[in-house]
């Protein structure tokens, strides 16, 4: 876990997860395990052959692109 933000009664939790031999995700969720899970999944879905184009369209619509 990276962070945890937001009030005691309705947090926010930040995670990221990484490959030795590449890659990361970051994810947002309202338990650890709604963070991990998503985090794992943008993970996943980064390493298949579309999947980077699909993540980037992905942060751009969030507004968060790396570009």
């Amino acid at each position: 876990m990276m962070a945890r933000s937001g009030p005691h009664h309705s947090p926010t939790f930040r995670v990221k997860v990484s490959l030795v031999r590449g890659g990361e995700a970051e994810a947002e969720g309202l338990s650890k395990q709604e963070a991990e899970t998503a985090a794992a999944a943008a993970l996943l879905l980064s390493l298949s052959p579309s999947g980077e184009r699909k993540s980037r369209a992905a942060a751009k619509e969030r507004g968060s692109a790396d570009d």
